[in-house]
């Protein structure tokens, strides 16, 4: 058969090749936005955690750092003598807290889980607070004194995976 001399067209084989390099291309292009999109919302569960640690934080420096129910990251109660959990955890309360935790000096620590909050953004972000003590020696030649708690908020997902953690300082009022 003889073919016209004026005809225009794309052969089968054409066609199929431009369709295969279009989709590859379709496909290369739907991984990177998908990652991007992973990507997105791994950043944004850390700016959600970042933010919650600071506010936490600040909260506890200023002295309004009181939460109902506080327990140890193990899920029990919390008990320290005479400390009254209800009210704003002053510099008093955190050392009467870091007193009740474990080691001695400034290794001593107390770690604290707070109550789980509302999910953000279908997320459920776990805070937990660590407190230390940290002490200066005393010009005079006395023992060392403590002048300021560290507040250590950490912040992790639902499988525990870290998302932030924030380090601040209360000073001892007493102390200037």
């Amino acid at each position: 058969m003889r073919g016209f001399p004026d005809e225009k067209g794309f052969t089968l084989i054409e066609v199929l090749l431009s369709i295969v390099i279009f989709s590859i291309s379709l496909l290369l292009f739907s991984t990177f936005f998908i990652n991007n999109i992973n990507q997105s919302s791994k950043q944004d569960a850390q700016l959600i955690a970042m933010n919650l640690a600071r506010q936490t934080a600040e909260q506890w420096k200023n002295g309004d750092g009181n939460v109902t129910n506080p327990t140890e990251t193990d899920g029990s109660a919390i008990h320290v003598t005479g400390v009254d959990l209800s009210q704003p955890f002053t510099y008093d309360v955190l050392n009467a807290l870091i007193s009740s935790g474990t080691g001695s000096g400034d290794s001593q620590v107390k770690t604290l889980a707070l109550p789980i909050g509302q999910p953000i953004n279908g997320r459920i972000y776990r805070q937990s607070v660590t407190l230390r003590a940290l002490s200066v020696s005393d010009p005079d030649g006395g023992s060392p004194k403590k002048a300021m708690v560290l507040i250590t908020v950490t912040v992790t997902d639902e499988n525990n995976q870290e998302l932030a953690t924030l380090t601040t300082a209360m000073a001892n009022p007493a102390r200037g």
